[in-house]
Protein backbone atom coordinates (compact mmCIF):
# COMPACT_ATOMS: atom_id res chain seq x y z
CA UNK A 1 0.00 0.00 0.00
CA UNK A 2 1.06 3.41 -0.66
CA UNK A 3 1.36 6.08 1.62
CA UNK A 4 -1.19 9.11 0.22
CA UNK A 5 0.02 13.04 1.42
CA UNK A 6 -1.37 16.54 2.43
CA UNK A 7 -0.26 17.17 -1.39
CA UNK A 8 -2.13 14.80 -2.75
CA UNK A 9 -5.64 14.90 -1.34
CA UNK A 10 -5.73 19.12 -2.07
CA UNK A 11 -9.39 18.70 -1.24
CA UNK A 12 -9.28 18.13 2.34
CA UNK A 13 -6.94 19.87 4.93
CA UNK A 14 -5.75 17.10 7.27
CA UNK A 15 -6.75 18.26 11.28
CA UNK A 16 -3.64 16.84 12.55
CA UNK A 17 0.52 17.54 11.37
CA UNK A 18 2.15 15.87 8.26
CA UNK A 19 4.30 13.76 10.90
CA UNK A 20 1.19 11.97 12.63
CA UNK A 21 -0.38 11.13 8.93
CA UNK A 22 2.80 9.26 8.15
CA UNK A 23 2.92 7.47 10.91
CA UNK A 24 -0.39 6.37 10.26
CA UNK A 25 -1.20 2.57 8.75
CA UNK A 26 -1.68 2.73 5.14
CA UNK A 27 -5.03 0.59 5.39
CA UNK A 28 -6.34 3.48 7.84
CA UNK A 29 -5.57 6.39 5.54
CA UNK A 30 -6.61 4.33 2.57
CA UNK A 31 -10.20 4.34 4.43
CA UNK A 32 -9.90 7.25 5.51
CA UNK A 33 -9.52 8.75 2.03
CA UNK A 34 -12.57 6.87 1.28
CA UNK A 35 -14.44 8.32 3.85
CA UNK A 36 -13.57 11.53 3.34
CA UNK A 37 -14.66 11.35 -0.59
CA UNK A 38 -17.78 10.03 0.11
CA UNK A 39 -18.23 12.73 2.68
CA UNK A 40 -17.59 15.29 -0.02
CA UNK A 41 -20.14 13.99 -2.45
CA UNK A 42 -22.48 13.58 0.23
CA UNK A 43 -22.12 17.57 1.26
CA UNK A 44 -21.75 18.22 -2.41
CA UNK A 45 -25.76 16.15 -3.29
CA UNK A 46 -26.84 18.01 0.15
CA UNK A 47 -26.33 21.26 -1.26
CA UNK A 48 -28.01 20.10 -4.48
CA UNK A 49 -31.28 18.61 -2.42
CA UNK A 50 -31.58 21.69 -0.61
CA UNK A 51 -32.00 23.98 -3.75
CA UNK A 52 -34.60 21.51 -5.05
CA UNK A 53 -36.52 21.98 -1.81
CA UNK A 54 -36.16 25.46 -1.36
CA UNK A 55 -37.49 25.81 -5.05
CA UNK A 56 -40.91 23.28 -4.12
CA UNK A 57 -41.13 25.03 -0.71
CA UNK A 58 -41.46 28.04 -2.99
CA UNK A 59 -44.10 26.33 -5.06
CA UNK A 60 -45.94 25.07 -2.57
CA UNK A 61 -46.41 28.29 -0.50
CA UNK A 62 -48.42 30.29 -3.85
CA UNK A 63 -51.51 30.97 -3.76
CA UNK A 64 -53.73 32.69 -6.34
CA UNK A 65 -52.85 35.86 -4.71
CA UNK A 66 -49.17 35.58 -4.58
CA UNK A 67 -48.58 34.05 -8.46
CA UNK A 68 -50.69 33.83 -11.22
CA UNK A 69 -52.60 30.82 -10.59
CA UNK A 70 -56.44 30.68 -10.59
CA UNK A 71 -58.32 30.52 -7.19
CA UNK A 72 -59.56 27.25 -7.51
CA UNK A 73 -56.27 25.51 -7.12
CA UNK A 74 -55.87 27.04 -3.36
CA UNK A 75 -56.42 24.84 -0.61
CA UNK A 76 -59.24 25.00 0.61
CA UNK A 77 -58.05 24.20 3.99
CA UNK A 78 -56.41 27.01 4.75
CA UNK A 79 -57.70 30.07 4.78
CA UNK A 80 -56.63 33.58 4.03
CA UNK A 81 -56.97 35.87 6.83
CA UNK A 82 -58.01 39.43 5.71
CA UNK A 83 -57.13 42.69 7.12
CA UNK A 84 -59.86 44.05 10.05
CA UNK A 85 -61.27 47.13 9.70
CA UNK A 86 -60.36 49.75 12.19
CA UNK A 87 -63.40 51.39 14.32
CA UNK A 88 -67.13 50.58 14.40
CA UNK A 89 -69.11 49.43 11.60
CA UNK A 90 -71.65 51.29 9.32
CA UNK A 91 -71.38 54.90 8.35
CA UNK A 92 -68.60 57.10 9.28
CA UNK A 93 -68.87 61.02 10.67
CA UNK A 94 -69.12 63.53 8.34
CA UNK A 95 -69.67 61.62 5.33
CA UNK A 96 -72.71 62.12 2.92
CA UNK A 97 -75.47 59.40 3.28
CA UNK A 98 -75.98 57.72 -0.05
CA UNK A 99 -80.00 56.52 0.72
CA UNK A 100 -83.32 57.05 -1.40
CA UNK A 101 -84.03 60.56 -2.17
CA UNK A 102 -88.10 61.48 -0.43
CA UNK A 103 -89.63 63.38 -3.41
CA UNK A 104 -92.16 66.91 -2.35
CA UNK A 105 -96.12 64.56 -1.77
CA UNK A 106 -98.43 65.50 -4.34
CA UNK A 107 -101.36 64.32 -2.24
CA UNK A 108 -101.85 64.47 1.66
CA UNK A 109 -104.61 62.56 3.24
CA UNK A 110 -105.38 63.03 6.99
CA UNK A 111 -106.61 59.99 8.74
CA UNK A 112 -108.58 60.44 11.98
CA UNK A 113 -108.95 57.34 14.05
CA UNK A 114 -112.26 55.88 14.52
CA UNK A 115 -113.68 56.88 18.06
CA UNK A 116 -112.97 53.85 20.75
CA UNK A 117 -115.61 51.69 22.70
CA UNK A 118 -114.59 53.60 25.53
CA UNK A 119 -116.33 56.85 24.09
CA UNK A 120 -112.71 59.04 23.91
CA UNK A 121 -112.78 60.12 19.58
CA UNK A 122 -110.67 63.36 19.98
CA UNK A 123 -107.10 63.59 19.49
CA UNK A 124 -105.07 66.49 21.32
CA UNK A 125 -102.57 67.08 18.08
CA UNK A 126 -103.55 65.54 14.72
CA UNK A 127 -100.20 65.77 13.10
CA UNK A 128 -99.32 63.50 10.85
CA UNK A 129 -96.69 61.16 11.79
CA UNK A 130 -95.85 58.69 9.07
CA UNK A 131 -94.61 59.64 5.26
CA UNK A 132 -95.60 56.83 3.18
CA UNK A 133 -94.40 56.90 -0.33
CA UNK A 134 -95.37 55.33 -3.93
CA UNK A 135 -93.44 56.34 -7.15
CA UNK A 136 -95.48 54.86 -9.51
CA UNK A 137 -93.58 53.45 -12.76
CA UNK A 138 -94.00 54.94 -16.41
CA UNK A 139 -93.27 53.74 -19.45
CA UNK A 140 -91.78 55.50 -22.04
CA UNK A 141 -93.30 54.43 -25.81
Amino acid sequence: MTVATQTENATWTFPFSQKDWEQTPGAVQTRLLTLQTQLDALQQQRQTLQIQVDHLQGRVDQTSQTSSKPPSSDSPFKKTKRGGSSGKRGGRQGHQGSGPILLEPTEVRVIHPNACECGHSGLVTSVPYHTHQVVSRIDFD
